[in-house]
């Protein structure tokens, strides 16, 4: 059995703002405004965000807003050497987005 594939698939962040809707920096992401993804952030990136669900807002082809504060947080920070990426993955249950 194959296991499906989204379009767009996941994408390495490279930094989250604190703000009251954080915006999100990953290159190229192809996402659209209204998608949901999971934020994955490991925990020695400062910021703790795994495993969180929101519904985003596209500013640009490399960044996004999240519908959520992340004020409170401690500032995003990427490790020296990251042991584990920080990542956005697509949460979906539309069909056109999984590759056949």
């Amino acid at each position: 059995m194959a296991i499906a594939d989204y379009i767009p698939k996941r994408v390495i962040v490279t930094a989250i703002t604190n703000a009251p809707n954080a915006v999100v920096t990953a290159a190229s992401h192809g996402y659209t405004s209204g998608e949901y993804v999971r934020i994955n952030v490991p925990l020695n990136y400062g910021m703790r965000l795994e495993s969180v669900m929101a519904q985003i807002t596209v500013i640009n082809a490399n960044t996004f807003f999240l519908n959520m504060s992340t004020l409170l947080m401690d500032p995003f920070v990427v490790p020296g050497v990251p042991l584990t990426r920080a990542e956005a993955v697509p949460i979906t249950e539309i069909l056109e987005n999984i590759a056949t």
